[in-house]
Formats: structure tokens, C-alpha cells, sequence
């Protein structure tokens, strides 16, 4: 029996964003006794959280209402969730109520299609690295310097999925909403 298909919304990156954000990862290893970095072609930026599901067409059909303009986000700046297992560090976007409510448009609509999505309130920002452990020559100043302020148009959304293919953590494109 198969699993099914775990699901989520994304903003993919520019390959001038991800090498960029990437490099910062590799930062972080490099100044960690322990880092699980994200694979570069894996960053992203998450509006929404479905978790498993083989519904793909109702969830491509609910990014088919989004209503929003193209716009500029501007990726800036370095912050740290803290986890049982060390820290989730992740780049920063700069606020944009754009941005607000693309997510919050992604979130009603697939609620109304009738999925149950994860309801933590929105922040957005790129995960670099999972169960961090600083070396001593982490400082938090090193990474705000290097993850110097880059922009990017934002013109479409994309419906992902996730899968583990011989043992690595793979995320495809299933359908794509342009803006």
C-alpha cells in the first residue's frame, strides 16, 4: 500500500535566491556541531500546509480562485524557531501585506474546498536548516550580515508535494497558479 502524497502551498525561488539562501545554510553547517540543512533545490517559501492527501485536483482547483497581483518580496534578515532538538533557522522576508493575504487567500480557499490545513498563524519565512546546534563560533550577527537584503518578483504559486525517494526528502510541482 502506498502512503499518500503529502501536500503543501509554496512560493518556489529564483535560482538567484535559492543559491543565495543556500550559501547561508552552508554558513550555518559550517558554524554548527550539528545542522540538518535543507537541499537547495528544496527551499521554498510555505503560504500553506495541507499534510497528506491524494485530493491534488481539489487543491490545484482552490488555487485556481486566488486573486492577487504579481509583487516584489524582499528576502532579508535571520531568525531561529526553537525545537526540542535544536534550533529551525530560516531567512526572513520583509512584511508585505501582499504577501499576508496571498497566504490568507491560499488558506480560505482550501478550507472551503474542504481541507483541513494547518491553522498556526502565517510567518513567513525560507527554512535553512533544522536541529541546529551552534559551534562557538556561531553568532547570530554572522548570519544578519550574510543574509544581505535580495528581492524577487513573485508571480506564481505552486501546489507541491512531498515524498521521500531513496531516502532524501524530494518536493514536486504538482500545478502551478499564475499570478
Amino acid at each position: 500500500m502506498s502512503k499518500m502524497p503529502r501536500l503543501f502551498v509554496a512560493i518556489t525561488l529564483t535560482k538567484e535566491i535559492a543559491d543565495s539562501l543556500y550559501s547561508s545554510a552552508l554558513l550555518l553547517r559550517n558554524n554548527s556541531t550539528y545542522a540538518n540543512i535543507s537541499r537547495k533545490e528544496n527551499l521554498h517559501l510555505t503560504l500553506a500546509f495541507i499534510g497528506e492527501s491524494n485530493n491534488i485536483r481539489e487543491a490545484s482547483d482552490a488555487l485556481k480562485e486566488i486573486d492577487i497581483k504579481p509583487f516584489e518580496l524582499i528576502f532579508e534578515g535571520f531568525g531561529e524557531f526553537a525545537s526540542r532538538d535544536g534550533s529551525i533557522c530560516y531567512a526572513k522576508t520583509e512584511k508585505n501585506k501582499t504577501l499576508e493575504a496571498l497566504a490568507e487567500s491560499v488558506r480560505k480557499n482550501l478550507t472551503a474546498n474542504g481541507f483541513k490545513i494547518d491553522t498556526k498563524p502565517f510567518k513567513a519565512h525560507i527554512t535553512l536548516c533544522r536541529q541546529f546546534t551552534p559551534a562557538p563560533s556561531f553568532t547570530k550577527e554572522l548570519m544578519t550580515n550574510f543574509l544581505t537584503k535580495k528581492s524577487m518578483q513573485i508571480n506564481a504559486v505552486s501546489l507541491m508535494r512531498s515524498d521521500r525517494i531513496n531516502g532524501k526528502l524530494t518536493y514536486t510541482e504538482v500545478s502551478r497558479k499564475v499570478l
